[in-house]
């Protein structure tokens, strides 16, 4: 089998770094270990490359919640199931590309908060996937900004994410900040 095709983030354990606009902590110190079941792709159209999908799940012992940005679906696309997880989409409805969806392994609990496909966010294109995993005392989202998109656009969609969930929040995703 070729290289994987598309770039893997691994939430990986890090300093607490503070910036002017960001606090980053470190995943590890999060409830029951967050840091060893979530992972972002960028995999750039899910249709085409379940089979790779499926051979990186093996290779990195099948995590629980794996983000996926830029799944390049469509409201009618049909896309091979993962025995044993559960997808949830929120699909480009008037574009090429984008989308985001979040494969959720059968054995999380889980509550949908939010998604860009039933209320797009100040007209900014920006496609998400908020969930709740009750367990854990964490919320996920899963983002796509596309390229060009002012930073006070995306901000504001992570402000709101944030203000209707009580939970710990994580945000992973293609924000393309230029």
């Amino acid at each position: 089998m070729a290289a994987l095709p598309w770039f893997v983030s691994m939430c990986l354990s890090i300093k607490t770094t503070t910036t002017s606009d960001c606090a980053y902590k470190d995943l590890s110190q999060a409830p029951n270990d967050l840091s060893k079941f979530i992972v972002h792709l960028n995999i750039r159209s899910l249709r085409y490359k379940i089979e790779e999908l499926e051979t990186l799940m093996t290779t990195m012992n099948f995590p629980k919640i794996i983000l996926i940005s830029e799944t390049w679906l469509h409201p009618d696309t049909y896309v091979v199931d993962i025995p044993n997880y559960t997808l949830i989409s929120s699909p480009r409805v008037d574009r090429h590309a984008g989308g985001v969806g979040i494969y959720v392994a059968d054995s999380c609990k889980y509550n949908i908060k939010a998604m860009s496909s039933h209320h797009k966010f100040m007209k900014t294109n920006i496609d998400y996937i908020l969930l709740e995993l009750p367990e854990y005392n964490v919320a996920i989202s899963c983002m796509y900004c596309p390229p060009k998109l002012k930073l006070n656009d995306i901000i504001a969609v992570l402000d709101y994410q944030k203000s209707i969930t009580k939970m710990h929040f994580i945000a992973a995703g293609d924000f393309n900040i230029d």
